[in-house]
């Protein structure tokens, strides 16, 4: 043929005797030996890889075939400045998937390109909130997990969430549930931070932890408290007083249950419940500090009943003048009441059993005749609200 040039693939390398005949239009001939050497490529079989997690440096392995060629330049296209063997990369986009392609040259100067497809896990991502001051002595927030993968698409997933309160306390929970912890300040008058940190992990290893500082904030709280005398008092003299044993404040209001106007002036105020009710008063007692934390404290008061009895020495029903015509006993706290009252001979000229002032004596006997001056005994039985009986005897002079 008239070819002056032909191609030929060897299939391994060698060095190989190639044999040209030419032959000329008078059928002359010539032959020519020439050696032609084919180099080995860097036969690489495979790239190893550390499995990491995003932001981590990857360590790439190359693993070539045992009788390769030797192979003096690395290409790594994610980088072609890393002319090394084994380099440790971080894949800058959070994780995924990445095809990358090593280029192997031999010391031959035989070129070989080689895609590998590596997997980067996902990191989570830490988060929460809660309410984060209050005061004190006790303040129970609860934090709401925020914590997701920074990749919403993936399979992956969080498997821990590890909680550190700040105050020694952690917990280790394996579901996403929001979390209550109770923080104390028993301090007077300094409020009290605490750093809140939660890491999390995912099923791939991965971990990423968020610390909030100073994120929880207990302010000192007062102590409100008071005593009251005389408890119970009575409707005879309903006069209390109050006395605050309140503890680590700067300001008061008493409210004592009967609708009077509040005090803010008397830190130590004395009270009179002029409706004179036998009934029970709640008594507030707010205290307050210059953190404006406040403390309530109610305690009751009792304006309990009193029994008293009293009956006069001397009448003057004779003038009918309308002043003090009429002869009976009055008093506080009385139930029942029945009255006697006899002559100087001991006969009964008359009977009240009410305190109605229609029953009570007007001087005469058995309501009829005149009145006459003279000293008369009475005898009273008197039962109080208590259900106890009172006896009593006495004179009596008409004027």
């Amino acid at each position: 043929g008239t070819t002056t040039a032909v191609t030929h693939s060897y299939t391994s390398a060698g060095t190989y005797n190639v044999l040209l005949t030419a032959y000329s239009d008078k059928g002359c001939f010539k032959d020519t030996i020439k050696q032609v050497k084919v180099f080995q490529k860097a036969q690489l079989l495979d790239i190893n890889y550390t499995q990491t997690c995003a932001g981590n440096a990857t360590t790439l392995t190359p693993i070539y075939a045992a009788n390769g060629a030797t192979v003096t330049q690395y290409v790594w296209d994610f980088d072609p400045t890393l002319n090394v063997q084994n380099p440790s990369y971080v894949f800058p986009n959070g994780g995924g998937t990445y095809t990358i392609n090593l280029t192997s040259t031999t010391n031959n100067g035989c070129t070989d390109v080689f895609p590998k497809v590596i997997e980067i896990n996902y990191n989570p991502m830490s988060e929460f909130m809660s309410a984060q001051t209050s005061c004190g002595p006790t303040f129970c927030p609860t934090f709401t997990n925020l914590a997701v993968m920074s990749n919403t698409t993936t399979t992956e997933h969080i498997t821990e969430w590890n909680w550190n309160f700040g105050d020694g306390a952690t917990t280790l929970a394996t579901t996403n549930i929001n979390q209550t912890h109770c923080y104390s300040n028993t301090n007077a008058n300094q409020q009290v931070n605490y750093n809140v940190t939660l890491t999390t992990k995912t099923d791939k290893g991965c971990i990423n932890t968020i610390t909030k500082s100073n994120y929880i904030t207990i302010l000192p709280s007062p102590i409100a408290d008071f005593e009251v005398t005389p408890n119970p008092g009575n409707v005879l003299t309903p006069l209390e007083y109050f006395t605050n044993k309140s503890m680590d404040y700067t300001g008061f209001s008493w409210n004592f249950g009967d609708g009077a106007f509040k005090d803010s002036v008397n830190v130590d105020p004395t009270h009179f419940y002029g409706d004179y009710n036998v009934t029970t008063y709640t008594v507030e007692l707010i205290v307050k500090n210059t953190f404006g934390c406040k403390d309530t404290v109610y305690k009751t008061v009792d304006i309990g009943p009193e029994f008293t009895f009293y009956v006069p020495n001397a009448f003057s029903p004779i003038e009918s003048d309308g002043i003090n015509d009429k002869f009976f006993g009055k008093g506080v706290g009385i139930a029942q009441y029945d009255m006697w009252i006899f002559d100087r001979w001991g006969e009964m000229i008359h009977h009240a059993n009410t305190l109605n002032y229609d029953t009570a004596w007007d001087g005469r006997k058995h309501g009829r005749g005149t009145p006459k001056q003279d000293v008369y005994v009475w005898k009273a039985l008197v039962i109080d609200i208590f259900g106890k009986k009172h006896e009593y005897v006495g004179h009596v002079t008409i004027l």
